[in-house]
């Protein structure tokens, strides 16, 4: 009887405080749709700015960019006071998210969904506490978030991608790469141009394409607490740079390389496929030292409290 006094007691003082049950609610629970779609040329350029919430953008064969999507909130009057803005100028389309002035309570944002010209660029897309997706574009592409994934595929141009508290999945990307993240591994299939990668408490897997030998700019690899492991399908011709800490570091090179190598660890193993292979190489302690083939590139490694492997693929 008395647990159901307290239940009485409780909704009488929310009805007669004039309190709606669903403003305790925090989840994501009041969503509205929207629509918007523009023509837009081959070559055209899309940037997006959301505050809150995943973008998803595809190519298609159509010659017009097509925004679909959901504004979600854990209140009817907050819902409606996001607002979504769509501006055309030129050959540009610009979407924006506007987050509601003053304190907001529980979880909101805006989901995309947006279909472009399969050559497109974009220059700008930004978003916080969301994955972004894209997928085959042909254009240089600059995608940021926070606390979400970014996931890549079949992708033609120029990437760069930052992102934290989440990982970096890269797909068949035919261009040159730049991605950063924290607290996230990054992950990297069918790569044919230059690498920069950056982690911190991830892992770093690479698998370049044999397309890639006739990359001549430097490859930079650099984590802590974790990993690098690097395949190459041809011959390396450019200078590679591997850095980690806790955390070993694996090449594996086609048998007819030819660079330089300097590797060091501190409380590690060196291993290398390649000694006795027409070079030279010196080990003292945990640093070695060869030339592999004729020489050529530098392959520099270093890590601490890991080991460092070169494997003959």
């Amino acid at each position: 009887m008395e647990r159901i006094r307290l239940v009485l007691v409780a909704s009488s003082c929310l009805l007669l405080s004039g309190c709606d049950y669903r403003d305790f609610d925090s989840s994501e629970r009041y969503q509205s749709d929207f629509h918007y779609s523009y023509g837009m040329a081959s070559g055209g350029r899309l940037e997006v700015d959301n505050f809150n919430g995943p973008v998803d953008i595809a190519a298609w064969d159509q010659a017009k960019c097509d925004i679909t999507g959901v504004k979600y909130a854990s209140s009817v009057s907050v819902r409606d006071r996001i607002k979504v803005e769509v501006q055309q100028t030129g050959d540009t389309i610009y979407v924006r998210s506007v987050r509601p002035a003053g304190e907001i309570r529980g979880n909101i944002g805006v989901r995309y969904t947006i279909h472009v010209p399969r050559r497109v660029e974009l220059s700008r897309i930004v978003s916080s506490n969301g994955a972004i997706h894209v997928e085959q574009t042909d254009g240089r592409a600059d995608l940021k978030t926070s606390n979400g994934p970014v996931r890549v595929e079949s992708v033609k141009g120029p990437l760069t991608v930052r992102t934290s508290n989440g990982g970096i999945t890269l797909e068949d990307v035919d261009g040159s790469i730049s991605a950063r993240t924290s607290n996230g591994p990054i992950r990297a299939e069918g790569v044919t141009a230059g690498v920069e990668a950056a982690t911190s408490n991830g892992s770093i897997t690479v698998h370049f394409d044999e397309k890639a030998r006739s990359v001549n700019t430097p490859l930079k690899f650099e984590t802590n607490n974790s990993q690098i492991d690097v395949t190459f399908a041809a011959a390396p011709r450019s200078e590679i740079r591997a850095r980690t800490s806790n955390g070993g570091i694996t090449l594996r090179m086609p048998a007819d390389t030819s660079a330089k190598v300097r590797a060091g660890t501190t409380h590690g193993r060196i291993r290398s496929d390649f000694d006795g292979d027409g070079g030279k190489s010196n080990r003292k302690g945990q640093e070695f030292e060869a030339t592999i083939g004729s020489g050529g590139p530098m392959i520099d490694l270093h890590t601490s409290n890991g080991s460092i492997q070169l494997l003959k693929m």
